[in-house]
């Protein structure tokens, strides 16, 4: 068997086993998906560009629109949000590029649903939509958990355009943010069906989608498949992979970690604080040591003495350790594991 049909083979087990591990169903049928659609579709809420486009969108972009286009790029990176809106109220809104530039700076400053209206004034407008549009919409909708708007708009731009990885890049996240491991994998494998190879950020918010459905078996062979295929994972990679395992057995918590130290990869605060709340296994809100006495004195001893074991490596990186940390830090020398 080739390595081109292994691969292809393996990506078919995973999808298989989101489907079997997922402890949800995380794909609807397609006479629901039929629908919802007609029902959007009744109802207006269906958002694409108009089938008359704006034929000002052909014209070479002014030195005005550039400058205003220069000017929101600049806020949207700098975080003030007031001055990016501004200048793009200055715009004419005839070019794609304007509303673009817009999109990313509401998204950057948090702002999303401004996103939302800027999308909605260049589809009415007419305008032709690039991959950045999409790829920013995406994102703006996933981030106001606008499901049905992500679906629409990831279908409308497979129609329009054939999407480069930052586009797929933003359907895998959209994936992630609704915990649909299943669709994650999927985008995955259609990228490389299509010669594309999918980064390490890609590979990582499918672990993401794996994080936020508590699917510790497949983000396990997520991270297993992408080492295979030459992709090298970060920390953020394994971070996301640890937060799967929230409440998973502890030999694969520590497989993971193992793995990260031997391929001379570092954490941060947010690694240990992960890794000690995936330890715990339960929504940990303790506000002060004595209040974390009470909700760990239950844990089992060997998750304990491993929790001391990672803040006591972190304090030996002189890791910053966040409140919570340090409030688990301060219950296991209590309970005799510090």
């Amino acid at each position: 068997m080739g390595s081109l049909q292994r691969m292809r083979r393996a990506a078919l087990v995973l999808t298989l086993l989101a489907h079997c591990y997922s402890g949800q169903s995380l794909c609807r049928s397609f006479a629901a998906q039929r629908s919802l659609d007609q029902l959007r579709q009744k109802s207006g809420n269906q958002i694409h560009t108009p089938a008359i486009t704006n034929p000002l969108n052909r014209m070479v972009v002014p030195q005005e629109e550039m400058r205003i286009i220069t000017a929101i790029s600049e806020a949207g990176s700098a975080g003030d949000w007031p001055r990016a809106k501004a200048a793009y109220i200055r715009s004419k809104g005839l070019f794609t590029n304007v509303f673009n530039a817009a999109m990313v700076a509401a998204f950057k400053c948090r702002y999303y649903n401004d996103g939302v209206a800027i999308y909605k004034r260049l589809c009415n407008a007419g305008l032709p939509k690039t991959e950045v549009t999409y790829t920013y919409a995406l994102k703006i909708f996933s981030k106001l958990g606008q499901l049905d708007q992500v679906r629409d708009i990831i279908q409308e731009a497979k129609e329009q355009l054939k999407p480069g990885i930052p586009l797929f890049g933003a359907m895998i996240d959209a994936a992630a943010e609704a915990g649909k491991v299943t669709e994650a994998i999927e985008i995955l494998d259609t990228m490389r069906s299509e010669n594309l190879v999918p980064d390490t950020a890609a590979w990582g918010s499918a672990i993401n989608a794996c994080k936020t459905a508590r699917n510790s078996t497949v983000a396990r062979h997520l991270v297993n498949f992408m080492i295979k295929v030459g992709v090298e994972p970060n920390y953020i990679v394994f971070c996301n992979a640890v937060g799967a395992h929230n409440g998973a057995g502890l030999v694969h918590l520590q497989k993971l970690k193992s793995d990260m130290a031997g391929m001379g990869i570092k954490g941060d605060f947010l690694f240990v604080e992960t890794y000690v709340f995936s330890l715990i296994g339960t929504q940990f809100s303790a506000r002060s040591v004595t209040e974390a006495v009470d909700e760990l004195s239950e844990l089992d001893p060997e998750r304990l003495t491993e929790m001391a074991s990672i803040i006591s490596e972190a304090r030996a990186s002189q890791i910053r350790l966040t409140g919570l940390v340090k409030n688990v830090e301060g219950a296991l020398q209590r309970l005799g594991f510090g």
